[in-house]
């Protein structure tokens, strides 16, 4: 009797344990379906209205982004579809061109004050651009260095050709990333290292103050059109959700519901052998 209950008692732990895999081969499965929703509807209530001081509102979507990064648009469009309208006026009350007094000397002394500042606030922004390229830099090396599947190659190849592929993916995302980065570094660079004596010079040899307005306001016009339109294309964000969600569902959610079902079938086993054992024992009695 004591292999009786002690086949019964590894049976029910067998079929306890292949329950728990299966809520978590369930809870993957419903998150496979969310990821692989082209909509992205389970996000549609993932939304957050942000008030800035200036009284203006930025509306933040997860769904929307996903959508926008889906169509390759740059990141500030896609947190916010009034981002122009934000970063416009943003640009404009930095320069405060309509307080800009139209005596040149005083002019001049404001544009330089004002650019100095500008160039100032920017170099903590570029050394963390830097700093930040660089951790994107060692992830993509420890990525290089860390992944060898080498030994499940023989095991199960297909299975270790799929994650090796994702994990191509992911380089590839950092690496997106990574070169964004860099464009915004570059971005830094030139503005903290921007030179305008000679602009300013000229200006002055003209003695017509409106071109420096003209010239300020021009540059405020690009920096922002670069910003919308060419900086920080954020396909990679959505490249990496997608990427995530393969490796999640392919990977890992198939293998697992296999686990479950087979470490079931080991308990029914389990208590069938246990039956088997009681009714031996039971018949053993009765010829005794």
């Amino acid at each position: 009797m004591i292999g009786f209950y002690t086949t019964t008692i590894l049976a029910f732990f067998v079929i306890i344990l292949s329950s728990i895999e299966y809520l978590g081969g369930s809870f993957m499965s419903a998150s496979c379906k969310t990821i692989k929703d082209p909509t992205f509807s389970v996000w549609s209530n993932f939304e957050q209205s942000v008030k800035l001081p200036t009284q203006q509102v930025i509306n933040f979507s997860v769904r929307e982004v996903l959508k926008q990064c889906e169509n390759d648009k740059p990141l500030l469009t896609a947190i916010d579809a009034n981002s122009t309208l934000l970063l416009n006026s943003s640009l404009d009350k930095a320069l405060d061109l309509s307080s800009v007094d139209f005596n040149l000397s005083e002019l001049i002394n404001y544009v330089k004050e004002k650019i100095n500042h500008f160039q100032r606030a920017n170099t903590g922004r570029k050394e963390d651009a830097e700093k930040y390229l660089r951790t994107l830099n060692q992830m993509s090396t420890n990525l290089n260095a860390e992944f060898s599947l080498e030994e499940c190659e023989t095991l199960n190849p297909v299975a270790t050709k799929n994650i090796m592929d994702n994990i191509m993916l992911l380089k590839s995302s950092i690496q997106f990333f990574g070169n964004e980065t860099e464009n915004l570094v570059q971005v830094f660079t030139k503005l903290v290292s921007l030179n305008i004596d000679d602009v300013i010079e000229n200006i002055r040899a003209t003695l017509n103050p409106n071109i420096i307005k003209t010239a300020l306001q021009r540059g405020a016009d690009n920096v922002h059109n670069e910003l919308l339109t060419n900086l920080l294309r954020c396909r990679g964000l959505y490249n990496l959700y997608q990427n995530s969600g393969t490796m999640l569902c392919g990977d890992l959610g198939d293998p697992m519901h296999g686990i479950w079902a087979s470490t079931g079938l080991c308990g029914l086993l389990f208590l069938a052998t246990a039956i088997i054992i009681l009714m031996v024992n039971r018949s053993s009695s009765a010829t005794s």
